[in-house]
């Protein structure tokens, strides 16, 4: 079965001259009952007991959020829906094979670059927003957004964070050339639906040359997000040095995304659950060095997390590290505490009782229960947090 799985495969790469019916290349109903293991939703991914060593991690030297969560919120907001809407634009006149100009995408994503510089946790938060129905257009969004958060810790200048998150942005826009079939199909794909979705960077790729003027650069991480570093990906088995920092970086952030998201063919995995495969498939799969970049940024509590107690009651929802008594040594975060019969306010807390006693804040998140961990509850505070900036 392997020998026939690999022929599909290169006869797909052959096919980028023709225009051979992707069904008919690979005898689609011959082999529908044939199982695969996985594209990239990593369903059948066991997380290991290997403990994810944050404590070793740390921010590069330098980095410092420029506003707080909360100051950026609005902006990133109205930038994030306008995001959305060029993604679509540009998936839509691409699929209709017309030539699309990508001007105005570029523009927006200089300006979501510049946003992601002064906070990336604002980001990561808008990122929790997901919604099934619309998950290529959101997961090239969020793919876009989570490349350029890797891109901003990793220290790119703002021409490479343009380049990176329009690479991003469209790494997937190949799969709009794939059947629907196979895309929205529920439940897991077989080897031969497994080998049609392998294409999509090549039909990527050959979509961006013939309708767009964008670079070469980024025509270039599109069709080599799926490598790996250690020469097993597709579609050319390139591996190390020879893949461009950009497409090992969005290889993170698809896989992060995709992970984390509900799919037709799979539910989504728990933010633990793709930390601790990201973390199993360093240097295997994924830069190493650029993963411990992104987990800094996920963080034992991620944003958008929510801790509760019921007496007195209270509810903290993180927002993001204080990075200023972190780097002291101390593990620390602002949140929005909610506290029954009081005024909704921002507050730094620490995760030790000892550590909050000692800088006099009152409260600690170890004295809170963490709740599961849902975009909604997360979601549901935005309009408090936007009434703390009005």
């Amino acid at each position: 079965m392997q020998s026939c799985y690999v022929f599909f495969q290169n006869s797909a790469i052959k096919r980028q001259t023709s225009r051979e019916p992707l069904l008919a290349l690979v005898g689609y109903q011959s082999f529908k009952e044939t199982p695969v293991l996985g594209e990239n939703n990593y369903s059948s991914y066991e997380v290991k007991d290997d403990k994810v060593p944050f404590s070793s991690f740390s921010l590069p030297d330098g980095f410092r959020t420029e506003r707080h969560f909360e100051e950026e919120l609005t902006v990133a907001a109205e930038l994030a829906g306008r995001l959305l809407k060029a993604v679509e634009a540009i998936y839509a006149g691409l699929g209709l094979e017309v030539n699309t100009d990508t001007d105005e995408l570029e523009a927006i994503i200089t300006n979501v670059a510049e946003s992601v510089q002064r906070n990336p946790y604002t980001w990561m938060y808008i990122c929790h927003e997901k919604h099934k129905e619309s998950y290529l257009i959101e997961h090239a969004f969020r793919t876009g957004i989570y490349s350029l958060c890797i891109g901003v810790v990793s220290g790119l200048d703002l021409k490479q964070l343009t380049e990176l998150g329009v690479a991003a942005t469209l790494s997937d826009v190949g799969k709009i050339k794939i059947p629907k079939l196979i895309l929205e199909k529920v439940g897991a794909l077989n080897s031969a639906e497994h080998a049609v979705i392998r294409v999509h960077p090549l039909e990527g790729r050959k979509l961006l040359r013939n309708f767009t003027q964008l670079s070469d650069v980024i025509v270039e991480v599109v069709v080599s997000h799926h490598e790996q570093v250690d020469g097993q990906g597709y579609p050319a088995g390139l591996q190390g040095e020879s893949l461009s920092t950009a497409a090992r970086i969005v290889a993170i952030a698809d896989a992060f995304d995709a992970m984390t998201s509900e799919r037709s063919y799979a539910g989504a995995r728990t933010i633990s659950d793709a930390v601790g495969i990201l973390w199993q498939r360093k240097d295997i799969q994924f830069d190493s060095a650029l993963v411990e970049r992104f987990l800094i940024l996920v963080g034992t509590h991620p944003v958008g997390s929510a801790f509760e107690r019921q007496d007195p009651q209270t509810r903290a929802t993180i927002l993001e590290p204080d990075l200023e008594f972190s780097r002291a040594g101390s593990a620390c975060y602002r949140v929005m505490l909610e506290e029954q019969n009081k005024t909704t306010r921002i507050e730094t807390i620490f995760v030790s009782a000892t550590e909050a006693e000692f800088y006099g804040t009152g409260i600690s998140l170890s004295a809170l229960h963490p709740l599961e961990f849902c975009s909604k509850l997360a979601l549901s505070q935005r309009a408090n947090l936007l009434k703390l900036v009005r």
